[in-house]
Formats: C-alpha cells, sequence, structure tokens
C-alpha cells in the first residue's frame, strides 16, 4: 500500500494541527497614560518567544496572557494585533475584549485571525500595561487608534510589551484555530467534527478478472491491489514459488457516497494455472482496499478472494 500511502499524503498536506506561543514572557512593571504600545522587539526576553506571528502557516490567536508584578493593581486592557504597512507606519488589524488584569498571570479567550509577521499589543482605556527591558523596543500610538486605521509608531528603546498570545494554527484557512475552534482541520467548509469515513468493499469473480466495488460515504482517493501465489510442482519435488501482483497502481478518486468497480485483471500465467486445477482446488486472491478520504481518514480493508479451478474431469 506504498502507493496508496504517498498518494493520500500529496492530496491532504495537513500536518499535525498546533499552535505557538507568541510575543513577549515579561512581567508588566509599570504604566503609559493614554496610548496603545506595540511590541517590535523582546530581545533579551527569557524564556524567548517569537516576538511577532510566525510566516509559516496562517494563525488565529485563541488566548490572551498577561503577567503583573505586585504594586501595579488591576486595571482594564486588551489586546492589539497590528502589521506592518510602511517604514513607521502600522494598520491596527484587530483587538480582544477588554479585560481586567490582575498582579500574577491572568489569561483571557479571544478569536483573532492574523496574518504572518503581524505585532501585538495593548491598550488600556486609562492606563497601558509595559516592562523595563534594557532590550526591548516597543511602538506608541498616542490617543484612539480605530481598527482598519494606520498610525505612525514613537519607537522607545528598553520598553517592551508584557503580552503572550497562543496562535494556533489555521491549516484550512477558514479563520478558526485549529486545535481549540476547528473540528475539522482538513476542511474549510466545516468547523464541526469530520464526517465519518464507512467503506464497504464487495467482489465478483469473472473468467479473467476479479471486480472489486467499492462504496465510500466520503470523497475518496481509492486503492485497489492484489496478490496470488502458488507452489509450483515440478517431478522429483520442490518447486519454484510464484507471485503475482494484480490491481490498479494508481489510486482513483470516489465522489462522496460514490462507487467504484475496480478490475483485478488475471494474468495469463493464472489463468493457465486454473485451467490445471481441479474444481475443488483453489487460489487465494489476498485483496487490500485502501481508501484516503479528503478530511485525512484512512480505511484499509482486507479481503480473501477465492478462484476454483477450472480443469475439466
Amino acid at each position: 500500500m506504498v502507493v496508496l500511502v504517498a498518494f493520500a499524503s500529496a492530496l491532504l498536506h495537513v500536518p499535525a494541527a498546533t499552535a505557538e506561543l507568541v510575543g513577549n514572557p515579561c512581567a508588566g512593571d509599570d504604566t503609559e497614560a493614554g496610548t496603545t504600545m506595540i511590541g517590535l522587539t523582546s530581545q533579551g526576553s527569557e524564556p524567548f518567544t517569537h516576538p511577532t506571528i510566525p510566516p509559516e502557516h496562517n494563525f488565529v490567536i485563541t488566548a490572551w496572557r498577561v503577567k503583573v508584578e505586585a504594586g501595579i493593581g488591576s486595571l482594564q486592557q486588551q489586546l492589539v494585533v497590528s502589521r506592518e504597512v510602511g517604514r513607521d507606519d502600522e494598520v491596527k488589524i484587530g483587538e480582544s475584549a477588554v479585560e481586567t488584569v490582575v498582579p500574577g498571570s491572568n489569561e483571557f479567550r479571544t478569536h483573532i485571525p492574523v496574518p504572518a509577521y503581524a505585532h501585538l499589543g495593548l491598550h488600556g482605556p486609562e492606563e497601558t500595561l509595559i516592562c523595563h527591558s534594557t532590550m526591548n523596543v516597543a511602538g506608541r500610538v498616542e490617543g484612539e487608534w480605530p481598527t482598519g486605521e494606520s498610525r505612525e509608531l514613537e519607537g522607545l528603546g528598553g520598553i517592551g510589551v508584557p503580552v503572550l498570545v497562543i496562535a494556533e494554527f489555521d491549516l484550512d484557512s477558514d479563520g478558526y484555530g485549529d486545535q481549540s475552534e476547528d473540528g475539522c482541520p482538513a476542511s474549510s467548509a466545516l468547523q464541526t467534527p469530520c464526517p465519518l469515513l464507512t467503506v464497504s468493499a464487495r467482489p465478483k469473480v469473472k473468467p479473467h478478472a476479479v471486480l472489486i466495488r467499492v462504496t465510500t460515504s466520503n470523497e475518496s482517493a481509492v486503492q485497489v491491489l492484489g496478490q496470488i501465489r502458488w507452489q509450483e510442482k515440478r517431478a522429483g519435488g520442490g518447486g519454484k514459488l510464484r507471485t503475482f501482483g494484480v490491481g490498479e497502481k494508481t489510486p482513483r478518486m470516489i465522489p462522496s457516497g460514490g462507487t467504484g468497480t475496480f478490475r483485478l485483471r488475471l494474468w495469463d500465467a493464472i489463468v493457465r494455472h486454473l485451467d490445471q486445477l481441479p474444481p475443488k482446488q483453489t487460489l487465494r486472491v489476498k485483496v487490500r482496499v485502501g481508501v484516503t478520504d479528503l478530511f485525512g481518514a484512512v480505511i484499509v480493508k482486507t479481503l480473501n478472494v477465492r478462484l476454483h479451478g477450472q480443469a475439466q474431469s
């Protein structure tokens, strides 16, 4: 079934769903009044995390975390996401709900689809959290900043923005995180669990072929391969083991709820051998039916088909 597995991998291109922890792990130790603060670099912060959204995949932010040092007190904050549109300009592309953060660790759920290299920041209706870190750089925007509008950032060295986000892969580009929001990451049309794959395979023996009728519940790549072997008898004992592969090497697509008939042609040598066997003797055809649907489910069925001898008494 090597051909089937290779075909399925090329068809789906679906790695295991995962997520990235992105942002700055520093703890908020001060505030800025009336601003939005965007984290630009977090060099030197420990433990190191990506300061911006990675470029490898589409991502959705599904949660954000803020750590606050003792003595700051509780205050309202919201996550802000922006991306660069010029040398010093950023456009605001999303924001979370306003939440109340308290000293210690805070985590909140959200839903913000984000592009590669997006920057993360914080905004408070009154005060915005920052952290002091020698090698960090933040961008400051004064006053209101509506989503969809661009602003020039004022770069501030030695200042970080204490926010981390959980950015989940969005492999099917449907705008939902594959780990916690999307039950079927292989299909952009579904966020509920992928439909269950069911397969039936029925053999029928013909004079020079074995027909396998395969029905699948989902659109699938189907490959049917068989193997026939017997020990060839020789005068004086011993004999050569004869092995023949039958079937279609290239998988075939079967539509959802459809049926495909696969013809396993019997080689002339197989037909001649059956013509020499009495009807009470049989050859076994071991048939493997491999099915991979568009959602990544795989089913392999094994059938044992008996070919009766055709020798005339």
